[in-house]
Protein backbone atom coordinates (compact mmCIF):
# COMPACT_ATOMS: atom_id res chain seq x y z
CA UNK A 1 0.00 0.00 0.00
CA UNK A 2 2.92 2.27 0.14
CA UNK A 3 3.36 5.13 2.82
CA UNK A 4 0.91 5.66 4.80
CA UNK A 5 -0.32 8.99 6.11
CA UNK A 6 0.04 9.56 10.17
CA UNK A 7 -1.80 8.62 12.24
CA UNK A 8 -2.56 5.20 10.26
CA UNK A 9 -6.15 4.96 9.09
CA UNK A 10 -6.52 2.22 12.10
CA UNK A 11 -5.79 4.75 14.79
CA UNK A 12 -7.75 7.62 13.11
CA UNK A 13 -10.71 5.10 13.62
CA UNK A 14 -10.39 4.21 16.86
CA UNK A 15 -9.31 8.04 18.00
CA UNK A 16 -12.77 8.68 15.82
CA UNK A 17 -14.89 6.20 17.90
CA UNK A 18 -13.27 7.20 21.32
CA UNK A 19 -13.45 11.13 20.75
CA UNK A 20 -9.87 10.39 22.18
CA UNK A 21 -7.84 13.72 22.24
CA UNK A 22 -4.76 13.86 20.36
CA UNK A 23 -1.49 16.34 19.78
CA UNK A 24 0.96 16.80 16.56
CA UNK A 25 4.24 16.65 17.16
CA UNK A 26 5.96 19.35 14.49
CA UNK A 27 9.18 16.93 14.24
CA UNK A 28 10.00 14.38 11.59
CA UNK A 29 9.85 11.02 13.84
CA UNK A 30 7.88 8.71 12.80
CA UNK A 31 4.76 6.51 14.09
CA UNK A 32 4.51 6.83 17.43
CA UNK A 33 1.04 5.90 18.32
CA UNK A 34 0.78 2.23 16.65
CA UNK A 35 -2.74 0.56 16.59
CA UNK A 36 -1.95 -2.03 19.47
CA UNK A 37 -0.95 0.54 21.80
CA UNK A 38 -3.31 2.96 21.29
CA UNK A 39 -6.10 -0.19 21.36
CA UNK A 40 -4.65 -1.08 24.48
CA UNK A 41 -5.38 2.44 25.47
CA UNK A 42 -8.35 3.20 24.31
CA UNK A 43 -9.34 -0.40 26.09
CA UNK A 44 -8.28 0.25 29.47
CA UNK A 45 -10.08 3.65 29.56
CA UNK A 46 -13.03 2.03 28.03
CA UNK A 47 -12.98 -0.33 31.36
CA UNK A 48 -12.07 2.57 33.89
CA UNK A 49 -15.20 4.89 32.63
CA UNK A 50 -17.69 1.53 33.33
CA UNK A 51 -15.90 1.19 36.81
CA UNK A 52 -16.62 4.87 37.70
CA UNK A 53 -19.66 5.00 35.92
CA UNK A 54 -18.71 9.32 34.87
CA UNK A 55 -20.17 9.48 38.55
CA UNK A 56 -17.48 11.74 39.65
CA UNK A 57 -16.37 14.97 38.04
CA UNK A 58 -12.37 13.61 38.98
CA UNK A 59 -9.48 14.95 36.92
CA UNK A 60 -8.28 13.06 33.85
CA UNK A 61 -9.16 11.82 31.04
CA UNK A 62 -12.76 10.11 31.64
CA UNK A 63 -13.54 13.98 32.09
CA UNK A 64 -11.94 15.10 29.53
CA UNK A 65 -13.93 12.46 26.86
CA UNK A 66 -17.16 13.49 28.28
CA UNK A 67 -16.12 17.02 27.08
CA UNK A 68 -14.69 16.20 23.90
CA UNK A 69 -17.65 13.86 23.35
CA UNK A 70 -20.06 17.20 23.54
CA UNK A 71 -17.99 19.47 21.16
CA UNK A 72 -17.60 16.43 18.77
CA UNK A 73 -21.46 15.79 18.78
CA UNK A 74 -22.14 19.59 17.83
CA UNK A 75 -21.92 21.46 14.34
CA UNK A 76 -18.52 21.29 13.10
CA UNK A 77 -18.73 25.16 11.96
CA UNK A 78 -18.82 26.14 15.41
CA UNK A 79 -15.19 25.23 16.33
CA UNK A 80 -13.80 26.51 12.71
CA UNK A 81 -15.54 29.88 13.10
CA UNK A 82 -14.83 30.07 17.19
CA UNK A 83 -10.93 30.07 17.65
CA UNK A 84 -11.39 30.66 21.07
CA UNK A 85 -13.06 27.78 21.73
CA UNK A 86 -10.35 25.85 19.60
CA UNK A 87 -8.02 27.51 22.24
CA UNK A 88 -9.36 25.92 25.47
CA UNK A 89 -9.90 22.86 24.27
CA UNK A 90 -6.39 22.79 23.18
CA UNK A 91 -5.18 24.25 27.01
CA UNK A 92 -7.43 21.66 28.35
CA UNK A 93 -5.86 18.35 25.97
CA UNK A 94 -2.23 19.89 26.68
CA UNK A 95 -2.85 20.23 30.76
CA UNK A 96 -4.74 17.40 31.37
CA UNK A 97 -2.69 14.76 28.54
CA UNK A 98 0.50 16.10 28.57
CA UNK A 99 1.51 16.87 31.60
CA UNK A 100 -0.05 17.50 35.28
CA UNK A 101 -3.34 18.58 35.73
CA UNK A 102 -2.89 22.42 36.62
CA UNK A 103 -4.19 23.48 40.34
CA UNK A 104 -4.82 20.00 41.78
CA UNK A 105 -3.72 18.50 44.65
CA UNK A 106 -2.68 15.46 43.28
CA UNK A 107 -0.88 11.75 44.91
CA UNK A 108 1.19 9.45 42.67
CA UNK A 109 0.20 6.27 43.83
CA UNK A 110 2.22 3.88 41.01
CA UNK A 111 4.19 4.34 38.14
CA UNK A 112 5.23 2.71 35.35
CA UNK A 113 7.50 3.30 32.24
CA UNK A 114 8.82 1.26 29.17
CA UNK A 115 11.50 2.13 26.43
CA UNK A 116 10.84 0.90 22.56
CA UNK A 117 13.90 -0.54 20.61
CA UNK A 118 12.80 2.28 17.39
CA UNK A 119 15.43 5.23 17.06
CA UNK A 120 14.07 7.88 17.47
CA UNK A 121 16.10 11.48 16.53
CA UNK A 122 16.59 14.02 19.55
CA UNK A 123 13.60 11.96 21.71
CA UNK A 124 14.08 9.24 24.36
CA UNK A 125 11.58 6.46 23.09
CA UNK A 126 10.39 6.03 26.31
CA UNK A 127 6.60 6.33 27.72
CA UNK A 128 5.73 7.04 31.32
CA UNK A 129 2.63 5.83 33.33
CA UNK A 130 1.05 8.00 35.89
CA UNK A 131 -1.66 6.54 38.65
CA UNK A 132 -2.80 9.25 40.42
CA UNK A 133 -4.79 10.11 43.55
CA UNK A 134 -6.67 12.99 44.09
CA UNK A 135 -6.09 14.35 47.52
CA UNK A 136 -9.25 15.58 48.36
CA UNK A 137 -10.49 11.91 47.63
CA UNK A 138 -7.75 10.41 50.08
CA UNK A 139 -8.76 12.94 52.59
CA UNK A 140 -12.67 11.73 52.28
CA UNK A 141 -11.16 7.93 52.47
CA UNK A 142 -9.10 8.77 55.90
CA UNK A 143 -12.32 10.27 57.66
CA UNK A 144 -14.81 7.76 56.27
CA UNK A 145 -11.91 5.32 57.94
CA UNK A 146 -11.72 6.93 61.39
CA UNK A 147 -15.28 7.31 61.81
CA UNK A 148 -15.35 3.22 60.98
CA UNK A 149 -12.83 2.88 63.72
CA UNK A 150 -14.31 4.75 66.18
CA UNK A 151 -18.08 3.59 65.64
CA UNK A 152 -16.47 -0.20 65.75
CA UNK A 153 -14.41 1.12 69.45
CA UNK A 154 -17.59 2.29 70.57
CA UNK A 155 -19.49 -0.66 69.46
CA UNK A 156 -17.11 -2.60 71.52
CA UNK A 157 -16.57 -0.65 74.67
CA UNK A 158 -20.54 -0.86 75.11
CA UNK A 159 -21.04 -4.63 74.24
CA UNK A 160 -18.65 -5.30 76.81
CA UNK A 161 -18.74 -2.59 79.58
CA UNK A 162 -21.91 -4.65 81.05
CA UNK A 163 -19.21 -7.98 81.17
CA UNK A 164 -16.57 -6.17 83.20
CA UNK A 165 -16.57 -8.70 86.26
CA UNK A 166 -16.55 -11.86 83.93
CA UNK A 167 -13.32 -10.48 82.71
CA UNK A 168 -11.70 -9.25 85.95
CA UNK A 169 -12.81 -12.96 86.70
CA UNK A 170 -13.06 -15.32 83.96
CA UNK A 171 -15.33 -17.95 84.52
CA UNK A 172 -12.86 -20.49 83.13
CA UNK A 173 -9.92 -21.11 85.94
CA UNK A 174 -6.89 -22.41 84.15
CA UNK A 175 -4.52 -25.01 85.27
CA UNK A 176 -5.14 -27.76 87.93
CA UNK A 177 -7.73 -25.38 90.00
CA UNK A 178 -9.70 -25.16 86.46
CA UNK A 179 -10.77 -28.76 86.64
CA UNK A 180 -10.70 -29.55 90.80
CA UNK A 181 -12.82 -25.48 91.43
CA UNK A 182 -16.47 -27.55 92.05
CA UNK A 183 -14.71 -29.91 94.80
CA UNK A 184 -12.21 -31.92 95.47
CA UNK A 185 -10.34 -34.24 92.79
CA UNK A 186 -9.94 -37.45 92.73
CA UNK A 187 -7.67 -37.29 90.26
CA UNK A 188 -3.46 -36.75 90.67
CA UNK A 189 -2.29 -33.65 89.65
CA UNK A 190 1.38 -32.41 89.03
CA UNK A 191 3.69 -30.06 87.39
CA UNK A 192 5.94 -31.22 84.53
CA UNK A 193 8.07 -29.28 81.72
CA UNK A 194 7.46 -29.88 77.63
CA UNK A 195 11.18 -29.21 76.10
CA UNK A 196 10.65 -29.06 72.19
CA UNK A 197 12.89 -28.81 68.97
CA UNK A 198 12.71 -29.15 65.70
CA UNK A 199 15.67 -31.19 63.54
CA UNK A 200 15.95 -31.66 60.17
CA UNK A 201 19.50 -33.06 60.05
CA UNK A 202 19.17 -35.87 61.56
CA UNK A 203 18.65 -39.50 60.44
CA UNK A 204 16.29 -42.52 61.83
CA UNK A 205 18.75 -44.07 63.42
CA UNK A 206 20.32 -41.21 65.54
CA UNK A 207 16.93 -39.94 66.71
CA UNK A 208 16.39 -43.96 68.02
CA UNK A 209 19.26 -43.63 69.47
CA UNK A 210 18.60 -40.11 71.06
CA UNK A 211 15.19 -41.66 72.58
CA UNK A 212 16.65 -44.09 73.87
CA UNK A 213 19.76 -41.81 75.47
CA UNK A 214 16.97 -39.84 77.03
CA UNK A 215 14.82 -42.14 78.45
CA UNK A 216 18.12 -42.87 80.30
CA UNK A 217 18.51 -39.65 81.58
CA UNK A 218 15.50 -39.67 83.21
CA UNK A 219 13.01 -38.67 80.67
CA UNK A 220 9.22 -39.38 81.35
CA UNK A 221 8.16 -39.51 77.61
CA UNK A 222 9.49 -38.94 74.50
CA UNK A 223 8.11 -38.67 71.27
CA UNK A 224 8.80 -37.64 67.60
CA UNK A 225 6.23 -35.97 64.80
CA UNK A 226 6.76 -35.30 61.37
CA UNK A 227 6.79 -31.58 59.87
CA UNK A 228 7.71 -29.26 57.21
CA UNK A 229 9.87 -26.32 58.52
CA UNK A 230 11.50 -23.59 56.68
CA UNK A 231 12.90 -23.99 53.46
CA UNK A 232 9.94 -26.64 53.12
CA UNK A 233 12.23 -29.11 54.04
CA UNK A 234 11.03 -32.52 55.88
CA UNK A 235 12.26 -32.71 59.64
CA UNK A 236 10.78 -33.87 63.01
CA UNK A 237 9.48 -32.04 65.82
CA UNK A 238 11.06 -33.94 69.14
CA UNK A 239 9.04 -33.49 72.20
CA UNK A 240 10.16 -34.25 76.35
CA UNK A 241 8.11 -34.73 79.04
CA UNK A 242 10.19 -34.14 82.34
CA UNK A 243 10.02 -33.22 85.88
CA UNK A 244 11.18 -29.79 86.56
CA UNK A 245 13.59 -30.08 88.50
CA UNK A 246 15.48 -32.38 85.30
CA UNK A 247 14.18 -29.92 82.78
CA UNK A 248 18.34 -28.32 82.62
CA UNK A 249 19.60 -31.64 82.65
CA UNK A 250 17.65 -32.88 80.04
CA UNK A 251 18.01 -29.84 77.48
CA UNK A 252 22.02 -30.35 78.01
CA UNK A 253 21.35 -33.82 76.95
CA UNK A 254 19.71 -33.08 74.06
CA UNK A 255 21.95 -30.30 72.67
CA UNK A 256 25.01 -33.02 73.42
CA UNK A 257 23.80 -35.78 71.22
CA UNK A 258 21.58 -34.47 68.62
CA UNK A 259 22.21 -31.60 65.87
CA UNK A 260 19.71 -29.72 67.89
CA UNK A 261 21.32 -25.97 68.68
CA UNK A 262 18.70 -24.91 70.92
CA UNK A 263 15.07 -25.58 72.00
CA UNK A 264 11.94 -24.03 73.98
CA UNK A 265 10.53 -25.15 77.00
CA UNK A 266 7.22 -24.90 79.09
CA UNK A 267 5.32 -25.61 82.15
CA UNK A 268 2.60 -27.86 82.13
CA UNK A 269 -0.31 -28.48 84.00
CA UNK A 270 -1.06 -32.61 84.50
CA UNK A 271 -3.84 -34.97 85.78
CA UNK A 272 -3.44 -37.84 85.61
CA UNK A 273 -5.36 -41.37 86.90
CA UNK A 274 -3.90 -43.27 89.75
CA UNK A 275 -2.47 -46.37 88.62
CA UNK A 276 -0.48 -48.75 89.89
CA UNK A 277 1.61 -52.61 89.36
CA UNK A 278 0.54 -55.66 90.81
CA UNK A 279 2.42 -59.42 89.50
CA UNK A 280 0.53 -62.61 88.67
CA UNK A 281 1.82 -66.15 88.15
CA UNK A 282 0.35 -67.29 85.10
CA UNK A 283 1.82 -70.84 83.92
CA UNK A 284 4.73 -70.37 85.91
CA UNK A 285 5.66 -67.20 84.43
CA UNK A 286 5.49 -64.04 86.99
CA UNK A 287 3.14 -61.33 85.25
CA UNK A 288 3.17 -57.19 85.51
CA UNK A 289 -0.30 -55.81 85.46
CA UNK A 290 -0.80 -52.07 85.22
CA UNK A 291 -4.36 -51.00 87.14
CA UNK A 292 -5.58 -47.94 86.90
CA UNK A 293 -8.40 -46.60 88.70
CA UNK A 294 -11.02 -44.66 86.15
CA UNK A 295 -13.16 -41.44 87.63
CA UNK A 296 -16.90 -43.75 87.76
CA UNK A 297 -14.40 -46.01 90.11
CA UNK A 298 -14.03 -49.05 88.17
CA UNK A 299 -10.66 -50.01 86.58
CA UNK A 300 -8.81 -50.73 83.58
CA UNK A 301 -6.20 -53.22 83.33
CA UNK A 302 -3.07 -53.61 81.35
CA UNK A 303 -0.35 -56.47 80.80
CA UNK A 304 3.18 -55.23 80.96
CA UNK A 305 4.63 -54.99 77.49
CA UNK A 306 7.97 -56.45 78.84
CA UNK A 307 5.86 -59.49 80.46
CA UNK A 308 3.99 -59.96 77.21
CA UNK A 309 7.46 -60.56 74.97
CA UNK A 310 8.53 -63.33 78.33
CA UNK A 311 5.16 -65.02 77.45
CA UNK A 312 5.08 -64.75 73.26
CA UNK A 313 8.79 -66.13 73.89
CA UNK A 314 7.72 -69.10 75.35
CA UNK A 315 4.56 -70.45 74.46
CA UNK A 316 4.52 -68.77 70.93
CA UNK A 317 1.04 -67.72 71.22
CA UNK A 318 -0.53 -63.71 69.99
CA UNK A 319 0.01 -61.13 72.44
CA UNK A 320 -3.66 -60.36 72.24
CA UNK A 321 -4.29 -64.43 73.23
CA UNK A 322 -1.98 -63.84 76.17
CA UNK A 323 -3.61 -60.76 77.58
CA UNK A 324 -7.11 -61.95 77.53
CA UNK A 325 -5.81 -64.98 79.63
CA UNK A 326 -3.81 -63.52 82.30
CA UNK A 327 -6.45 -60.49 83.18
CA UNK A 328 -9.19 -63.41 83.09
CA UNK A 329 -6.73 -64.81 85.69
CA UNK A 330 -6.38 -61.76 87.58
CA UNK A 331 -10.24 -61.30 87.79
CA UNK A 332 -11.21 -64.76 89.12
CA UNK A 333 -8.29 -64.99 91.74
Amino acid sequence: HGILPLPVPAVSCMLSMFAAPIKKINEEVGELSTPTGVALILGFLQQNISACNLKQNSPGMPTQLGRAEKERQQPQDIAIKNPQINHQIDQQINSEFFGFPENKNLRLIKLGHGAGAKQIPKRANIVRLFLLESMAHQEANMAHQEATVKTFSEELRQRYASKKDTLEKPSNPSGADALAHDGADALEHDEIIEIRSILDDASGEHLSLLMDILFGAGALDVSFQATIMKHSRPAITISILTKPEQAKSLGDTLLTHSPAIGYRYQKLQRRKLPRRIESLAYKGLRMLIKIVDLPGGSQRLKVENSSLKQAIAVFGLPAKEIEDAVIQAWHAK
